[in-house]
């Protein structure tokens, strides 16, 4: 039987490898068109945020591709709605199509609650490969987000096409090695690769931090390419949630996270689901680290990113960084789009240089006094 799983970004690279460990073929589908995302709103309610649409056309197309069994996870809607209630709406509206499938949700990380699961389809399966697939997933995952932050690193100081071949060159060597002894150590080896490219002078350089809906964040194919766009007008940028926050066991025991959640408290009391708390977090480090400004990018419809829409700008003014907000749907045309993007880092760029202005004002004329 062929499988499909759910995926955003590169992720497909962490959970095929999660397949192959089970011995389960997969269905490759692509990053999300104009003609998925339309087959998408076309079956999904008028109310679904833009996520749910996205991903409802993907699973579309996979059935049409021959997929008979959807592996959905679902840890709980209290982290991410994406990952739980999705699934559950997603199966009654694909069952409407009349095609015949079976749907996995992957609601534990238990290795024999899931073998349970995954037996039937492959009888030879142990609880052994199952930990070692998940264990690929983590890893995967972890790795994924440093090349992609390497890699607009590059593209600032050696341009697109170079950054895309080291990009390239490291997504095929993680997506082969699924021995765990050699995907720890692929960290040292991508790092030391990628100090033989220019360093950024972190003192000059606009920094922006592009954060929101974790979905809407890392899929590329429904931001409009927001991180190239940056990175073509010379702006160092990070995410603010990348995809291996899928994959992440959240404890909450890193000081940095602790202090974090303390202080989003202070503005979200209390978690409205999907990572809205998260964004939150994100706009104070990031502050806090001195960026030049922030992106809060989101679903037009997505409830709990709307909420921290309205508490953002109280952040912004406690903090003095200034954010631009950008819903997106269907309908985000991409003129619009790049001229807001443009716009913001050009007032941006005034705001730094009068600041830096300033300080070397006030600088010399304490020298002067002395």
């Amino acid at each position: 039987m062929k499988f499909a799983i759910f995926q955003v970004g590169d992720s497909a690279i962490a959970t095929n490898a999660f397949a192959r460990k089970l011995g389960i073929e997969v269905v490759h589908i692509p990053h999300p068109n104009k003609e998925m995302i339309s087959k998408g709103v076309l079956y999904s309610p008028e109310f679904t945020c833009f996520p749910f649409k996205v991903s409802l056309g993907q699973m579309l197309y996979a059935l049409e591709h021959g997929a008979e069994v959807f592996i959905i996870p679902k840890p709980g809607s209290v982290q991410a709605c994406q990952l739980s209630d999705f699934g559950v709406a997603q199966k009654y509206i694909l069952a409407k199509t009349g095609k015949k499938f079976e749907v996995i949700l992957f609601d534990t990380l238990n290795p024999k609650e899931l073998l349970a699961k995954f037996k039937k389809y492959n009888p030879h399966l142990t609880s052994k490969k199952i930990f070692e697939g998940l264990f690929l997933i983590v890893q995967k995952m972890a790795l994924i987000d440093e090349v992609e932050r390497y890699y607009r690193q590059i593209y600032i100081t050696s341009k697109k096409k170079k950054a895309q071949a080291f990009k390239e060159k490291w997504f095929k060597i993680i997506e082969r090695t699924d021995l765990m002894i050699e995907l720890l150590m692929l960290p040292s080896r991508i790092t030391m690769d990628f100090k033989k490219h220019p360093k950024i002078d972190m003192k000059n350089v606009l920094k922006i931090a592009v954060i929101g809906d974790i979905y809407t964040i890392n899929e590329d194919g429904i931001n409009n390419n927001i991180f190239e766009r940056l990175c073509d007008l010379g702006v160092y940028c990070e995410k603010g949630i990348g995809i291996n926050s899928f994959a992440q066991i959240k404890t909450n025991l890193a000081p940095e996270d602790i202090m974090l959640t303390k202080q989003a408290k202070k503005y979200l009391r209390h978690n409205v689901s999907a990572f809205a708390q998260d964004t939150i977090k994100s706009a104070i480090k990031f502050a806090e680290k001195d960026f030049d400004g922030l992106i809060d990018i989101y679903p037009f419809s997505c409830m709990p990113e709307i909420t921290v829409r309205n508490i953002l700008p109280k952040v912004a003014s406690d903090y003095d960084i200034p954010i631009l907000y950008l819903p997106m749907d269907e309908q985000t045309g991409d003129a619009g789009f790049t001229t807001r993007i443009e716009a913001f880092v050009d007032l941006i760029k005034i705001r730094k240089n009068k600041n830096n202005y300033a300080a070397a004002w006030t600088e010399n004329n304490n020298i002067e006094k002395q």
